[in-house]
């Protein structure tokens, strides 16, 4: 006799109860995913906010609203490109550079005169706003990228996906965020981050000293974001669909990210057998006799975290940031103020200040430099 099939709801139910039974007969759920990043990590989960586009705002235009709609193409297109290199430098100074690289590629999309026409063309051609066309538009090459029989290349589609997001929140005018229960929610601050995809706006754009280990649904070992992942040493497991309906926030998961592994409730016999990632904030120690230890700072407001923990002056202070980070040159004023600051507070402790290290590799549109065969022995650092 053939057995009837669940409907999909009453298996979505039973799921739950059983989560719900673990919980409380404190037995451990153990679900078998994807490595991607190497590492151990035990924490509660926040679920990051997937649903800020659920509701995109889908319209007809005409006459002088297309031009319109096409003047915000441009817009966020710019917008979108400031903020990737934004990123860019942030993660060139805090991880590297090519881990920095990986923002690039996304700003190559944005600049590709292809998309820009076909999103335009649908603007246009179909009488949609600027959000319909994008999503249109990226949604399919992401399609095309993903339906690939080569791994590589189906990683590929995640940039494509993350584009698209970027845009779409410019035009929505939305921050990414995490989407705690408010009883609950620390903006997940030391706690295991659960999505639908690692991108790298994930592993990037929240605060990932923070972070224990991210839990996605989808993302391949050789997607940017797991590369990043394992470059910021954060532990991270992929491939467990519909992981996001099977956790709430502040339910305690333990990431195995050497096996791949997701357990809901572990239990203190399978902690013990892990080596865990446990955020720890740095404590100050007192100086040591014959032996200083000086800081290295990149802003002027860096400056207050090393006395904190008790420096004895700096190092290095990469001054190039307090312009990178303007976007502008500075006034004579506006440095001194920075640096006489420092030395301040620094109360007759060495201050190492390293003269602007840019130019070359580190030249900003606002320096307006020439170009020249070999930067690095031209418009530099103290010549310039």
């Amino acid at each position: 006799m053939q057995e009837e099939c669940l409907p999909i709801g009453l298996w979505k139910w039973l799921i739950t109860c059983n989560l719900i039974m673990s919980a409380v007969t404190n037995r451990e759920v153990r679900i078998k995913g994807l490595a991607l990043s190497r590492g151990c990590a035990l924490g509660k989960v926040c679920l990051f906010n997937e649903n800020r586009h659920s509701n995109l705002p889908m319209y007809r235009v005409k006459g002088e609203g297309i031009n319109l709609e096409l003047a915000r193409v441009d817009r966020a297109v710019e917008l979108a490109a400031g903020r990737l290199e934004e990123i860019r430098r942030k993660v060139e100074v805090e991880i590297g550079k090519p881990e920095s690289e990986i923002f690039v590629a996304q700003r190559m999309i944005l600049a590709d005169e292809t998309v820009h026409a076909s999103i335009k063309n649908h603007i246009q051609n179909e009488s949609t706003n600027a959000e319909t066309a994008i999503a249109h538009v990226l949604d399919g090459y992401e399609a095309r990228l993903a339906a690939l029989d080569d791994e590589y290349i189906k990683a590929r589609a995640t940039d494509i996906g993350e584009v698209k997001r970027r845009l779409l929140d410019v035009l929505g005018n939305m921050i990414p965020s995490v989407q705690c229960d408010k009883e609950h929610c620390v903006s997940g601050r030391e706690r295991i981050l659960v999505a639908s995809e690692l991108t790298p706006s994930l592993t990037v754009d929240v605060d990932h000293e923070l972070t224990l280990a991210f839990v996605t649904e989808r993302g391949g070992v050789n997607s940017h974001a797991a590369i990043l992942a394992r470059a910021l040493g954060i532990p991270a497991v992929s491939g467990l669909a519909g992981i996001r309906d099977r956790l709430g926030c502040g339910a305690e998961v333990l990431v195995d990210g050497n096996t791949g592994e997701l357990i809901l409730w572990p239990n203190e016999e399978t902690i013990s057998r892990r080596e865990i990632k446990r955020e720890t904030t740095p404590e100050a120690v007192d100086p040591v006799p014959g032996f200083k230890v000086m800081a290295n700072i990149n802003w002027a407001s860096d400056v207050e975290e090393s006395l904190k923990m008790k420096a004895e002056g700096v190092g290095l202070y990469r001054t190039e940031f307090e312009i990178i980070a303007e976007e502008r040159f500075l006034s004579e004023d506006e440095l001194y103020e920075r640096y006489s600051g420092v030395a301040r507070a620094m109360a007759g402790n060495m201050v190492i200040f390293r003269l602007f290290d840019i130019g070359s590799d580190k030249s900003m549109p606002f320096m307006d430099l020439p170009k020249e065969e070999n930067p690095s022995l031209g418009w530099r650092g103290a010549r310039l």
